[in-house]
């Protein structure tokens, strides 16, 4: 039973993130900042009290940004072959690789302190 009492935070922490989260997407500019603030402060308490979940976040929150930006600037044939091709942007596919990456470096490294218990 003590077992479960330390991961109690975890369905509590989806909760707080999952209603933040959804709030922001059927909401105002207000209380989209509000929520904003308690995802901030949520994931904040992650990273100070259980630094492994919170790196392991960041890694899965980058391979997120990995996929949903992959076909950003990469161009293409346009549907409707008006335009011809759409121009390759490498700058945009090299920021959002390297953002990406970066947050995953992040998380490893949050995971790797987590586990050494050095943060």
């Amino acid at each position: 039973m003590a077992h479960l009492k330390r991961y109690v935070w975890v369905p509590v922490a989806a909760i707080i993130l999952g209603n933040a989260i959804y709030l922001i997407f059927v909401s105002g500019p207000v209380l989209t900042c509000v929520c904003g603030l308690v995802i901030a402060a949520t994931l904040f308490w992650m990273r100070e009290k259980h630094q492994v979940f919170y790196g392991a976040t960041e890694v899965l929150g980058g391979l997120f940004i990995l996929a949903q930006g992959y076909p950003k600037g990469r161009g293409a044939f346009n549907s409707a072959f008006s335009d011809g091709f759409q121009t390759f942007q490498w700058s945009v596919v090299l920021i959002s690789t390297l953002g990406a990456v970066y947050i995953m470096v992040r998380g490893f490294d949050n995971i790797k302190r987590g586990w050494l218990g050095s943060g």
